[in-house]
């Protein structure tokens, strides 16, 4: 049994996201671990905003000590530690109490871009992904550099992910 979830103005439950990702993944032969995930994930939802214009991800990116991080897809993955994933993330059906893998059906223009994130960052090495996301002046830098003490949040804003996936596509450093 799979739970089909519904999106919520056409942004997608991240257990499903996640769960896409890791089907195509290893369908592809390629192993993946939650940390490794977790920046896919992000690169995901920043090309995603940038090229097509609209969020994709129904949560928000924190900064964690190696990265962006949704909390949600951390803790339906921790038990894995840095071992590739071999589960998927499972919501509970309220008339049953029963657990079941969440599916999402994501448009073609996602499916695409997911697959070209793939091709471009699926085989990069889990410490090549956090030098990758932990880019100076990046999304997650500009909210590590706040002093603890004076960090309101460790959330990473959707503008600030889109801005900066923006500017890489604008100046052709992708």
């Amino acid at each position: 049994m799979v739970i089909l979830v519904e999106p919520k103005d056409q942004k997608y439950d991240p257990r499903g996201v996640a769960n896409y990702i890791l089907d195509c993944c290893e369908m592809g032969g390629i192993a993946i671990s939650n940390l490794k995930l977790q920046k896919i994930m992000f690169f995901v939802e920043g090309w995603h905003s940038a090229t097509l214009g609209r969020q994709l991800i129904d949560a928000d990116f924190e900064a964690w000590d190696y990265g962006p991080v949704i909390s949600t897809i951390y803790h339906s993955f921790k038990s894995w530690g840095s071992e590739a994933i071999e589960g998927r993330a499972k919501a509970i059906n309220l008339k049953d109490g029963s657990t079941a893998p969440v599916k999402v059906n994501l448009p073609s223009d996602t499916v695409d871009l997911i697959s070209f994130i793939l091709a471009r960052y699926g085989r990069l090495a889990p410490a090549k992904l956090v030098e990758l996301s932990h880019v100076k002046d990046g999304p997650w830098d500009q909210v590590m550099r706040i002093e603890p003490s004076e960090r309101k949040t460790s959330r990473i804003s959707q503008d600030a992910i889109r801005d900066f996936f923006s500017k890489k596509i604008r100046s052709r450093t992708c």
